[in-house]
């Protein structure tokens, strides 16, 4: 919870632009934020709540934050798609107000047609669905959907990549543009890379293992998922980082020292 809010608070700070991107990544962590508080408050006070009223909105915001992982693994398919076209804004293929559509839409219809269909699909001791019944699919039944949708996504950006990365190492000019798109070919498969182990590889081991190991040490290995958000789009985000510094150094010294630091800086890397 502390990392989610620290990633909303960057957010809020360094990248106000409001784009795909920003928003996916915003409620995203803004499911997830909820969704601990809701678990922390329900274990704190469960006997002022309703169960079944607290199970739905976890149903709810669980899904939720799944079709937000779903949307981003589109948008970065998509920018990778268009590496041919390098710099193609990626808000032409989807808005964010589209984005905010379905990342709620989505999840609140299959949480009202599930409730809808099944009575007391909610189990009133533990404030969660009813395993082993039919009610219990309208959670992993989306679940497991989205994962090996985003698996597949994975898979076909690595290829993709692996592609393009060939095409450039067999240009024989070897141009200087070829060059800087190689750079940044090679970032995006980074990226893809720190996105599949953040967004995919918790779930997919709490799922599997959920049944065999202690149910704690599950919900404790999901929960670092707000961590590796932080690391990912925050601490390793280089425009982020920059403004920070920039920040930090106007705290202690005046401003227009700060900005010859700061010219200084870039013009000597990139000189190297």
């Amino acid at each position: 919870m502390v990392f989610l809010s620290l990633t909303l608070l960057t957010c809020a700070l360094f990248r106000r632009q409001l784009n795909a991107n920003n928003v996916v990544l915003v409620n995203l962590c803004l499911s997830l934020l909820l969704t601990n508080l809701l678990l922390m408050l329900n274990q704190q006070s469960s006997e002022h709540l309703a169960c079944a009223v607290v199970a739905g909105f976890l149903h709810f915001l669980f899904l939720s934050a799944f079709v937000w992982m779903l949307i981003d693994a589109v948008l970065l398919f998509i920018s990778v798609k268009n590496l041919t076209k390098i710099r193609t804004n990626q808000k032409d293929a989807l808005n964010w107000k589209t984005a905010i559509l379905i990342g709620y839409l989505c999840p609140l219809i299959v949480v009202g047609v599930s409730d809808a269909a099944v009575h007391n699909g909610y189990n009133n001791t533990v404030c969660w669905l009813k395993e082993n019944t039919s009610f219990s699919w309208s959670f992993y039944g989306p679940v497991y959907f989205i994962l090996a949708l985003n698996i597949i996504l994975f898979v076909a950006i690595f290829i993709i990549i692996a592609f393009t990365l060939k095409n450039l190492n067999s240009d024989i000019l070897q141009r200087r543009q070829t060059l800087a798109d190689k750079k940044l070919i090679i970032s995006i498969l980074l990226k893809t890379m720190a996105r599949f182990f953040t967004l995919g590889c918790p779930w997919m081991v709490g799922l599997i293992v959920i049944k065999t190991v202690d149910y704690n040490s599950v919900v404790i290995l999901i929960s670092l998922q707000g961590v590796f958000v932080f690391f990912i789009h925050c601490v390793l985000n280089q425009e982020v980082m920059q403004q920070c510094w920039r920040w930090i150094l106007t705290l202690i010294f005046c401003k227009t020292p700060v900005n010859n630091i700061l010219t200084m800086t870039a013009s000597h890397t990139q000189t190297t």
